[in-house]
């Protein structure tokens, strides 16, 4: 459910979602090939395509060591809702403040990136993790977003604060290369079909697929 609070405008209204330092995390420059961002340029977290090239390498060296590699998609619950009641700019400063949430509290060398297609997915990839702990970072994401308040433009005349937004999230797991299902795409349909699980079970949930 979102609650929202229509008060007067403020000065700081504009920057009261911060746009994410891309530096902080190390997000990476352009490309130096061909100058394109290698950044999703609202949320400053890896683009799908940037996303995917970087899961695969960091995949394949854990295939190379025997390592598990564990997937979190996480889905906002209802986001149509923001943009139809509150406005696109009002939808953009809550997909901001979920970057934010995941740069924080995701760990320090999981890939983070905007799901392409989707603009309220995200793919956390936490190389090295198992299922254990892949489940307690996507309940942290989970209660993360709960705890959000995003204050943004209404109108021209007028601000809201959108809180109460929730999350489904996907959680799948596997040793990496040790068994014919033991690559990244299909990493990427286990955890989706954990989050389909998550969505039918009422939402605001975390699912993981069965081992």
């Amino acid at each position: 459910m979102t609650t929202a609070r229509t008060m007067p405008p403020a000065a700081e209204t504009a920057a009261a979602v911060r746009h994410p330092d891309q530096a902080r995390h190390g997000e990476p420059p352009p490309c130096h090939a061909c100058g394109r961002p290698l950044t999703d340029p609202l949320t400053g977290l890896l683009d799908r395509g940037t996303w995917t090239a970087r899961a695969g390498t960091a995949f394949e060296r854990r295939a190379v060591a025997g390592e598990p590699v564990a997937l979190v998609i996480v889905d906002l619950d209802c986001f149509k809702r923001i943009n139809d009641t509150f406005g696109h700019p009002a939808g953009d400063a809550v997909l901001r403040a979920v970057a934010d949430l995941l740069r924080d509290r995701v760990p320090e060398e999981a890939l983070t990136g905007r799901y392409g297609g989707h603009a309220d997915e995200f793919l956390v990839l936490l190389p090295g993790q198992g299922l254990p702990p892949a489940l307690a970072v996507a309940e942290t994401i989970r209660r993360g977003v709960r705890e959000l308040s995003v204050r943004t433009s209404a109108t021209r005349g007028s601000s809201v604060t959108i809180t109460g937004r929730t999350a489904s999230l996907g959680v799948a797991a596997c040793l990496a290369g040790d068994r014919p299902g033991g690559r990244l795409p299909d990493l990427l349909l286990d955890a989706d079909v954990a989050l389909r699980t998550a969505k039918r079970g009422g939402r605001d949930r975390v699912c993981a697929l069965p081992t």
